[in-house]
Formats: C-alpha cells, structure tokens, sequence
C-alpha cells in the first residue's frame, strides 16, 4: 500500500485541530518571550472602529504586529478546501471564512498594524523556520 504523505499530514491535521490553538499558541509566545526583547501578549483584545472586538493570537508590542495562526479546518486553508465547502463547526462555507478573514486582516491593517499569518500545515512541516522568521521580524 502506498499512503501519501501530504495524506497523511492533512489527516493528521484535521484530528489535532483542537490541539493547535491552545498549545501552538503558548508554545510560541513563550519562545518570543525567551527569544527576543519584546513584549509578547496572547490571545489579546483588539477593537476596530466600530467597537468590534478581535482577539488576536499573538501581540508583539514594541514592533505593533500581530501574529495569527490560522488552523487547517477553523480558518479552511484554500490548500485543502474548495469555497463551496461547509465547516460544520462553524456552519460556513470556507468562501464566508475566507472573507470574514480577510474584513479581519484589512481592519488590523487599517488600524496601523503588521499582520503576519502563520498557516498549521506549514508550521507542522517547517516548525523551525517559522519560528526564526517570527524572532527575526
């Protein structure tokens, strides 16, 4: 038998999809927080113009960026869902998330900060080059 390994990863994804947030995230933020001289914030509170709140993954203070991390199935990675796809866990086509992210990245943007998105299937595959781009930004 021959088993694919892109598969196999994608798989792999779907059931650790809980996984991701919680211990990727602090994970994470604690290698900036030891890696670098700034000052690291998670899952913090962001409001828009219109009093809509946004809490981001991961705040880096000094530099004001902010990092997301965007998981296979909650976000849809276009890599492995088609638009017409339903995520049944949050009752939306990933064309819907897919928008609803980006209203999300262009007011972050508008409102003066540095957004960088790390998707989960490439920090799972390059974990180590992920995180040098993130302490060398």
């Amino acid at each position: 038998i021959t088993i694919c390994p892109l598969t196999v990863a994608y798989v792999s994804m779907i059931v650790s999809f809980s996984w991701w947030n919680t211990t990727t995230l602090s994970f994470v933020s604690q290698y900036l927080k030891s890696n670098t001289k700034y000052t690291i914030f998670y899952d913090f509170p962001i409001y828009n113009k219109e009093d809509k709140l946004y809490k981001v993954d991961i705040f880096v203070k000094e530099i004001n960026q902010i990092i997301e991390f965007n998981g296979t199935y909650w976000h849809a990675d276009p890599r492995f869902y088609k638009e017409d796809y339903f995520v049944k866990k949050k009752q939306k086509t990933s064309k819907q998330i897919w928008e609803e992210d980006q209203k999300r990245l262009k007011d972050l943007i508008e409102m003066g900060y540095k957004v960088k998105t790390v998707w989960e299937y490439d920090y799972k595959i390059n974990k180590q080059n992920i995180l040098t781009e993130l302490i060398n930004e």
